[in-house]
């Protein structure tokens, strides 16, 4: 099955930045992708928890998001930035869960929504 695109519904709003530090370094299977704390709190419900409440990974330059992969985790943060999601055989399994970890119901009723069409077509994991 090809590509599917489509753009992230709510992404692109940004919060004030706080007084700590702008950028975060994420991490997932010993990668590191780096992103601006008010724009994951914007994004995502999880994200504004963990980043302005009194949890440590508001101080940690480096936050360790051990639930996801990374290519999940990386996929999610270019829709945060870019509004497109890329949804494929290849990447479903990892962007879902992480979409899911994150409270991102627009991505995640977009990779259901790919699934169900897909679904059809070509059998997957999800069909076991």
């Amino acid at each position: 099955m090809g590509h599917y695109k489509k753009s992230c519904r709510g992404a692109g709003i940004l919060l004030p930045v706080y007084s700590r530090p702008e950028r975060k370094q994420l991490e997932a299977d010993g990668r590191f992708i780096s992103a601006h704390r008010a724009v994951l709190a914007a994004a995502s419900p999880y994200f504004r928890a963990m980043l302005s409440g009194k949890f440590k990974e508001t101080k940690e330059e480096v936050v360790p998001i051990k639930e996801v992969t990374f290519q999940g985790l990386s996929a999610v943060i270019e829709c945060i930035y870019t509004t497109n999601l890329v949804l494929n055989m290849e990447n479903i399994e990892h962007i879902l869960p992480a979409a899911h970890l994150f409270q991102m119901n627009d991505v995640v009723r977009e990779c259901v929504e790919w699934m169900d069409k897909n679904r059809k077509q070509q059998k997957t994991v999800f069909d076991s």
